[in-house]
């Protein structure tokens, strides 16, 4: 029997009873088994009606010509993807600001500008072309998704063979990701 909960903060796995989870972080925790799973890319993204009018091959300065959304959560900002695409900025970046990622993709999806999206959370949407990564420039995130246990159980059948498919599945998002993307 499988059970799925999300939730934003960590769980205790043995209070909590949890044999398996997907955490994300840094991978830095010390009382389990993890694996990482999925390493992630941020780069900007729009909606369908904004790519269109964008031409081909536009330049990232025109990213100032629109609105910028920010994700509260997100480690990585507008600054630093500006600093890798050798833009330097006059002054601060101001915009939008969502408490959380989803009502920023949202957002996105319905045409209110460029948002820093993070490929595990947006590549399924850009291979049905609801949004769009007009730039070939992605910085790394300091954070991904990791394949987690209690110590001792990473050994347990039923903790194998579920690792063994999320990874597959994993795995399948990295090519779609890379075939889509390609030199992000």
């Amino acid at each position: 029997e499988v059970s799925v909960s999300a939730f934003e903060w960590l769980l205790d796995s043995k209070k909590e009873n949890i044999d398996i989870s997907i955490r994300y972080g840094r991978g830095n925790w010390t009382d389990v088994h993890c694996e990482l799973l999925l390493e992630e890319r941020v780069f900007p993204i729009c909606s369908r009606a904004v790519y269109k009018k964008l031409g081909e091959n536009p330049d990232p300065s025109i990213l100032f010509d629109h609105s910028l959304v920010h994700d509260d959560y997100s480690q990585e900002d507008w600054e630093m993807w500006f600093e890798a695409a050798g833009i330097t900025l006059k002054e601060p970046i101001v915009g939008t600001r969502f408490s959380h990622t989803v009502m920023m993709l949202e957002s996105i999806e319905n045409g209110k500008g460029f948002a820093l999206g993070r490929t595990p959370l947006v590549i399924d949407d850009i291979s049905r072309k609801i949004i769009y990564a007009p730039f070939k420039i992605s910085i790394p995130s300091e954070y991904a998704y990791y394949f987690v246990c209690p110590r001792g159980k990473e050994n347990s059948l039923k903790v194998i063979e579920f690792k063994k498919w999320i990874m597959k599945e994993a795995n399948k998002t990295i090519k779609l990701a890379e075939k889509l993307l390609d030199n992000h």
